[in-house]
C-alpha cells in the first residue's frame, strides 16, 4: 500500500517542480511573527511581538507597518471580510475592527484570562479560549460572542488549585454556529494527554468527547468531520475522521509537527520542527493525513501557516514572511487525474479497528460505499449525496460490528453519474482483530 502511495507521489512531484517557487516578502521588520490571515490572494494581516500588525492589499508586494498606540499583546487575528476583523491577546483582551485594522475597539467585558486562540463563523458570531496559571492554581475559559463581538459571555470556565486537573484551552474551531471543538489539557509535559471538547449547540454545553496520548496545541477542521491536531512541536500530527470520536497518528521520521495547515481531509501542510536539529526543520505536505511526508522547503523559525486562493504564507522569526502558489492548484489536480473517477487503496492496511478509504471526484458526485466479506455478503453500505470535487475520504470503523471476524474484505463504490452510466469501482482490505 505505501509503494503505491508513492507512486503517486513521484508521479505528483513533476507538476510540483515546475510550480516549486518560494517570494520571500519585505516585511521591514525584525520582531518575530506570531499569526497570518488572509481572506482572499491579496488582502492579509500579521501580527508580532511588541504589538506588531502589518497589513497588505495587492498580496504581501507591500506590507504596511499599523500604528498601535497602546501595548496591546496580540495572540491570534481573524478577519471575516477585508474590513471586518478581531483579534484576541493577554489580561483578557478581546478587539473588533470595522476598516480593515486600521483601528480597533476593545471590548468592555472584563476576562481574568490570556486568550489564545479566536474563530468566528460569521461577522456576529465568534468564540476564544485562553488561560490563566500560577503557582497554585489554573484556569481554563471558553468565551462567545453574537453581536460581532460588542459583548462577550462565558460558556465554559474550569479552575483548579490540584496539578493534573487543571485545563488550559489552546485552540478552538467552529463548523458553523452550532458545532465545534476546544483543545484543552493540563500541559504540564510533554507527555500530557490532550482532551477534545465537544458542542453541539453553540456552546451552551462543551463535553470531553476524546482526548490524545500526546501534548496537542493547534485544532483545524480539514474536511466535514476530519480535524488535524499537531503535536506541539515535540509530537506527531494526530487525525480523527469522524469528528473527533477517534484519532490516529502515524510515526515516522517527522514526529515533530508544529503548525498545521490543511487543505482537504487528506492533503496539506505542516512546519517540521525538528527539536534535535535545526538544520533539518522543513515545511512538509502530506496526501494522506501523515501517513507520508514530502518536503518543500528546509527552513527554521517558521510560526504559522496559512493558505487562501490558491497561495500559502508561512510568517515566523525576525520578521519572516514568505509566499508561493500552492504546489499543485486545483487545476493540476483535476489534470493528474485525468477528469476521471479514482478509488485509492485503504490505508492502514491491514488495520483494525478503522481504514481510510480515499477517492476522487471530477464534478460534484453521489456515491454509494458498500462493504462485502468474502462470500459477497454486504457488511455495511453508505450513501452520500453531490460530494465535492477532489480527493474525498471516509472512515470505516468495525467497532460495531459485533459478529466481524479477521479476514479479507472488499469494498465497492458506486459513483453515480445522473446523465451516465454508473463506475463501479472496487478493492479489498485485510482486517487483523487481534492487530
Amino acid at each position: 500500500m505505501k509503494k503505491i502511495f508513492l507512486v503517486v507521489l513521484l508521479i505528483i512531484n513533476l507538476h510540483e517542480k515546475l510550480n516549486a517557487q518560494w517570494e520571500t516578502q519585505e516585511s521591514r521588520v525584525t520582531v518575530d511573527l506570531i499569526d497570518v490571515c488572509f481572506v482572499d490572494s491579496l488582502n492579509g494581516w500579521v501580527i508580532g511581538d511588541s504589538s506588531t500588525i502589518l497589513a497588505t492589499n495587492d498580496g504581501g508586494e507591500n506590507w504596511k507597518l499599523e500604528k498601535i498606540e497602546e501595548e496591546i499583546g496580540f495572540k491570534k487575528i481573524f478577519f471575516i471580510t477585508k474590513e471586518i476583523g478581531f483579534a484576541c491577546g493577554v489580561l483578557g483582551r478581546l478587539f473588533s475592527t470595522k476598516d480593515g485594522g486600521k483601528t480597533w475597539l476593545r471590548c468592555a467585558n472584563i476576562f481574568e484570562i490570556d486568550f489564545q486562540d479566536i474563530y468566528f463563523v460569521d461577522e456576529n458570531h465568534g468564540w476564544a479560549v485562553g488561560e490563566r496559571w500560577g503557582e497554585d492554581f489554573g484556569r481554563g475559559m471558553i468565551v462567545h460572542t453574537s453581536d460581532g463581538g460588542i459583548n462577550w459571555e462565558i460558556q465554559y470556565d474550569t479552575m483548579s488549585t490540584e496539578r493534573f486537573n487543571m485545563i488550559f484551552f489552546k485552540s478552538i474551531r467552529m463548523k458553523n454556529t452550532q458545532e465545534g471543538w476546544a483543545l484543552g489539557g493540563d500541559y504540564f509535559d510533554n507527555f500530557s494527554p490532550t482532551f477534545i471538547y465537544k458542542t453541539v449547540d453553540g456552546g451552551k454545553v462543551w463535553n470531553k468527547s476524546s482526548s490524545i496520548d500526546r501534548v496537542g496545541c493547534n485544532l483545524e477542521i480539514a474536511n466535514i468531520d476530519t480535524l488535524w491536531i499537531d503535536g506541539y512541536g515535540i509530537g506527531p500530527l494526530s487525525t480523527s475522521t469522524d469528528g473527533g470520536l477517534t484519532w490516529m497518528t502515524y510515526k515516522n521520521e517527522y514526529k515533530y509537527i508544529g503548525k498545521i495547515s490543511p487543505i482537504s481531509g487528506a492533503i496539506g501542510w505542516a512546519f517540521f520542527n525538528d527539536i534535535n536539529n535545526q538544520n533539518r526543520s522543513a515545511l512538509l505536505y502530506t496526501y494522506d493525513r501523515g501517513e507520508t511526508w514530502k518536503k518543500d522547503l528546509t527552513i527554521s523559525g517558521v510560526i504559522d501557516i496559512v493558505q487562501k486562493d490558491g497561495y500559502i504564507w508561512i510568517v515566523g522569526q525576525n520578521g519572516l514572511i514568505m509566499k508561493r502558489k500552492e504546489i499543485i492548484s486545483s487545476i493540476d489536480k483535476h489534470e493528474y487525474f485525468n477528469n476521471s473517477y479514482k478509488l485509492f487503496p485503504n490505508y492502514p492496511n491491514p488495520f483494525n479497528p478503522t481504514t481510510i478509504i480515499s477517492y476522487f471526484l471530477p464534478i460534484y458526485t453521489d456515491i454509494e460505499i458498500k462493504i462485502f466479506n468474502v462470500i459477497g455478503e454486504i457488511i455495511n453500505e453508505f450513501v452520500f449525496y453531490n460530494q465535492t470535487p477532489g480527493i474525498q475520504t471516509f472512515s470505516w470503523d468495525i467497532s460495531n460490528n459485533l459478529h466481524i471476524s479477521s479476514g479479507v474484505y472488499f469494498y465497492q463504490i458506486t459513483f453515480i453519474r445522473k446523465n451516465n452510466n454508473d463506475i463501479i469501482k472496487k478493492s479489498k482490505m485485510l482486517l487483523k482483530v487481534n492487530i
